[in-house]
């Protein structure tokens, strides 16, 4: 494996970019701004909870195609709401735009990340970001944890038009890259879009599983628990 790879395509959200821990200062700062423990009188864990849950949800569908981007950004709050048993705010736009401020800023990555995109690029791979994520609000998160410079391309679905699973997107990225499947390895939290969408593609992966989740054996596929066992196969 240590020899075969050119290009490596990198997740960036729960790969890379800590989100739950950005999103949770950023939803602690809206909790307080608009003060939430008194108008909807819930916790901040349960509005954090619900959020979390609501923007999962949310997102399978974009995955899928049934939703776009407005409706995320529209209808997150009163998904919120819903699962809180709160009436739907009427400042649900200002509720969402004060988020979308602060969120992307971020600057927590997870462990080792810095570490491993600086291994990698010594050992002068070339390394690309691959994900679902909105073109605008990746490149704010790479900015804010000022790790841009270590790749080549950043290549969202808004730009491809495309979203993974779907080959689409992964042989999109071939060509921009450009390389061939053979010469590509994928890393990526999530099974089904970063994992099994490569494999599909004719990449390899590299399933980044910190959860010790149960998952099928693929040939092409090894797992790792700590970004820092990237090192062992690349």
């Amino acid at each position: 494996m240590k020899n075969k790879f050119k290009h490596i395509f990198f997740d960036l959200d729960h790969t890379l970019w800590d989100y739950e821990r950005n999103s949770a200062v950023a939803l602690a700062e809206v909790y307080a701004n608009y003060k939430l423990e008194e108008v909807w009188q819930v916790a901040l864990q349960d509005f954090e909870r619900a959020f979390r849950q609501a923007t999962h949800a949310l997102w399978d569908r974009y995955n899928r195609l049934e939703i776009d981007k407005i409706y995320i950004h529209t209808h997150r709050f009163a998904h919120i709401a819903e699962i809180l048993s709160v009436p739907t705010p009427k400042d649900i736009e200002q509720l969402e735009n004060a988020y979308q401020m602060l969120g992307p800023d971020g600057k927590i990555l997870l462990p080792y990340s810095r570490e491993v995109l600086e291994y990698l690029q010594h050992k002068n791979y070339k390394l690309h970001i691959l994900s679902n994520g909105f073109d605008g609000t990746q490149h704010r998160k790479l900015k804010a944890t000022d790790i841009t410079q270590f790749f080549s391309h950043i290549i969202t679905s808004e730009t491809t038009g495309a979203r993974k699973p779907h080959r689409n997107m992964f042989e999109y990225a071939l060509s921009i890259a450009p390389c061939q499947a053979e010469e590509a390895i994928m890393i990526g939290d999530n099974w089904e879009a970063d994992i099994k969408g490569a494999v599909a593609a004719g990449l390899a992966a590299i399933f980044y599983n910190p959860q010790k989740e149960e998952k099928e054996q693929i040939p092409q596929v090894q797992v790792v628990h700590c970004l820092s066992e990237i090192k062992n196969y690349l």
